[in-house]
């Protein structure tokens, strides 16, 4: 809830269903309350615009992968050469076995 003294004594529950309660509170408390629930209804939007977001995530995925591609290349070239060959050795293999099974 808000920082108003008034505002912190009540639950939410209190606010929006007691009545007589919202009727003390003066137009700067209100604006106040007002302005706390657009923030909180905002940043709760954007929390689940990021979670519905597929493009946005698969970009981030992406992002990540080129980045621990980068750190592993500096770090560990000789690994990253090893799963080159093995994935060339692989789609060698595999075009291999098509081209032999083709010709029976």
């Amino acid at each position: 809830m808000a920082s108003n003294s008034k505002l912190s004594k009540v639950s939410e529950d209190e606010f929006f269903t007691e009545p007589s309660f919202v009727s003390t509170l003066s137009n700067a408390e209100l604006q106040e309350h007002l302005a706390a629930t657009r923030d909180k209804l905002s940043s709760t939007l954007d929390e689940l615009e990021d979670k519905a977001n597929v493009p946005k995530k698969l970009g981030k995925a992406k992002d990540r992968l080129q980045e621990r591609f980068t750190v592993m290349k500096q770090e560990q070239p000789l690994v990253l050469l090893g799963i080159g060959v093995g994935a060339v050795a692989l789609a060698g293999a595999i075009i291999v076995g098509v081209f032999r099974s083709g010709r029976r």
